[in-house]
């Protein structure tokens, strides 16, 4: 009898439990769906004196990421003078985002608060480059609705 009231309780408890967990990941993707304007992205290198660069968005430096439901996403921007875009897939497991493209991934720890999306990638030490940590911030992009209407009618 013991073992049949523990396993009844489980049998309640099981559903409330995984719904809570997918109602949390949805959360999670529904938080970060959106475009997403590139602002600062702070490095550290793990060298001999450590050594630590930012830069800020500018005219040579500049980015807009867009994260869909679906699990693609879009980049296009300037890096150093040179214009990149490209698509790709996202995803989330806990705090971490993964962003695939062309087959190469990218593993980041992620934080979303009051439409700032912090993203904190670690780079290994190679034969060309120090071990480094970088922290790229992004501010989400408000598209008004009535700048929308407005596009809308113009036509």
């Amino acid at each position: 009898p013991y073992r049949m009231k523990n396993l009844n309780k489980m049998i309640r408890i099981l559903p409330i439990f995984f719904l809570t967990v997918m109602l949390f990941a949805q959360k999670n993707q529904d938080e970060i769906t959106g475009i997403w304007e590139f602002q600062t992205i702070t490095t550290i290198f793990i060298s001999y004196p450590n050594e630590d660069t930012m830069t800020e968005k500018n005219i040579n430096d500049r980015e807009t990421l867009t994260f869909r439901a679906d699990g693609t996403f879009s980049y296009r921007g300037i890096y150093e003078n040179v214009d990149a875009a490209g698509i790709g897939l996202w995803n989330i497991s806990g705090d971490m985002l993964t962003l695939n493209v062309n087959n190469q991934k990218v593993v980041s720890q992620y934080e979303c608060k009051k439409g700032i999306l912090l993203l904190s990638v670690n780079e290994a030490e190679t034969d060309d480059y120090y071990e480094s940590n970088s922290i790229i911030k992004y501010k989400k992009s408000i598209i008004s609705p009535k700048a929308n209407k407005k596009n809308k009618t113009s036509k």
